[in-house]
């Protein structure tokens, strides 16, 4: 089974189309969107109703401002994953609702592993090279500590190909796939169905998607499942 996550970026209390991790050129996601006419979180997730949702919090990520009062709306009805820009284990004392960690080495120190069993951690790449604050800069050491940690998930995020549909395959997806004893989930170039039956035939546990879902190329039926 692949479970499937809708992903909502959210910049300024609206959700944006994320594209190739250029942050300064996100456009609210109504703008190109052919399924959503509105880019507020509640009405794109009233629109998409989503068994499983990813919510990376762009502003917090950045260190300038927090879209807390706008997730929290969403937060008990989806299974909900969130990247805040965790960087320390204080940090997910500031929320107030129910979630699930994603610490993304962008952000995030390997101390906060210690604090929060069951999480999931985002190795992000970009043009093969991981974006690394505190973490280990190359993925076979990532994959060495994270091995020793019991995670819901590792997910793959090909910044690069965010919003692109250009496909998932890498080098580095099948090293981590071959290499991880955690499940490993898969983020950034997701083109349709086909590619999610792709994945899960790779032993893949899961896929963030969302630029397929607006451009109407993923069954919502399956969104709103939650699992291919």
């Amino acid at each position: 089974m692949l479970r499937v996550y809708f992903v909502m970026d959210v910049m300024g209390g609206e959700v944006v189309h994320a594209v190739a991790g250029e942050r300064e050129k996100y456009r609210r996601v109504d703008e190109s969107s052919i399924v959503c006419d509105s880019p507020e979180v509640v009405d794109v997730f009233r629109t998409i109703m989503p068994s499983n949702t990813y919510v990376a919090d762009l502003d917090r990520i950045q260190g300038r401002g927090r879209n807390d009062e706008h997730i929290k709306k969403i937060a008990g009805e989806t299974r909900l994953i969130l990247d805040r820009g965790f960087e320390r284990p204080e940090d997910l004392n500031e929320i107030d609702f129910p979630f699930t960690p994603v610490f993304g080495t962008e952000t995030s120190h390997p101390s906060v592993l210690e604090y929060s069993p069951g999480a999931f951690v985002s190795i992000d790449m970009k043009m093969g090279r991981v974006i690394s604050k505190h973490f280990p800069e190359s993925p076979g050491k990532i994959l060495d500590l994270l091995n020793s940690y019991s995670l819901q998930g590792v997910i793959f995020l090909q910044l690069e190909k965010v919003g692109t549909e250009r496909g998932f395959m890498s080098p580095e997806l099948e090293y981590i796939l071959d290499k991880s004893s955690n499940p490993v989930y898969v983020g950034g170039g997701i083109r349709g169905m086909d590619d999610l039956i792709s994945l899960e035939s790779m032993g893949c546990a899961g896929v963030l998607v969302s630029t397929a879902v607006h451009r109407g190329k993923i069954d919502l039926n399956v969104i709103r499942r939650g699992y291919l």
